[in-house]
């Protein structure tokens, strides 16, 4: 799932292409991927968040243990 975004100047306002503000609830349980160097692995993404203006996503593994928030631009939506 490909999406576009503006960041504006509001800290907690980020806009879709539509410049409708992003609804945040919608990334939660949604299975992706990240790519580290020479690896790939999947995650599912627990929560979203607005930090300083940009879209970050709560991650975790789907095997292994731990969670990480990641820039939306390091996270590949696999399915909707």
């Amino acid at each position: 799932m490909e999406r576009t975004y503006k960041y504006t100047d509001s800290p907690s306002v980020v806009l879709d292409a539509d410049d409708k503000p992003i609804d945040l609830t919608t990334y939660k349980g949604l299975p992706a991927t990240i790519s580290v160097d020479t690896l790939s692995f999947g995650v599912v993404i627990k929560d979203a968040r607005i930090r300083f203006g940009r879209l970050d996503l709560l991650v975790v593994p789907n095997s292994g243990e731990g969670q990480k928030w990641v820039e939306q631009h390091k996270v590949s939506i696999t399915s909707s």
